[in-house]
């Protein structure tokens, strides 16, 4: 039991953790705790490092990634917030930015889908999955 209140936030998770838990360590050995965040909006993953990571490296996923370029998403994610509104492009969830435009190149459909990253790093052994974080809030400085 690594934690008992985990909350995320975008990239930003924010643990609890009990007090015989030591902490994260880079790189990721077999069991060590991870996050890997999901798009803005989207759920994110809290896991453990699989027994494959050494086969990478110890290293695992630092996100889901981008499927479309910024100038890409910033074009479609603008035609798709003036048809449905810009809560479209956050999945609902709240999004705080001084800058205006980061919606467009950030938006959640600029991103891969974390279910089939998540899919693909548990058949690699990279991670073992443990909780699903959904976001309830996300703030972008």
């Amino acid at each position: 039991n690594y934690g008992s209140d985990i909350s995320s936030v975008h990239t930003a998770v924010d643990v609890q953790l009990n007090p015989d838990f030591t902490g994260f360590s880079n790189p990721a050995v077999n069991d060590d705790p991870l996050v890997i965040p999901g798009a803005l909006g989207r759920s994110s993953w809290f896991a453990v490092a699989g027994p494959g990571a050494d086969r990478f490296l110890n290293s695992v996923n630092h996100g889901v990634g981008r499927r479309w370029n910024r100038a890409h998403a910033a074009a479609k994610l603008h035609r798709k917030a003036m048809d449905k509104g810009r809560r479209s492009l956050t999945g609902g969830v709240e999004f705080i930015c001084p800058d205006g435009d980061t919606l467009f190149v950030e938006g959640g459909d600029a991103y891969k889908d974390i279910d089939s990253v998540m899919e693909s790093v548990v058949g690699a052994g990279l991670a073992r999955p443990v909780a699903r974080l959904e976001p309830q809030i996300t703030i972008k400085e």
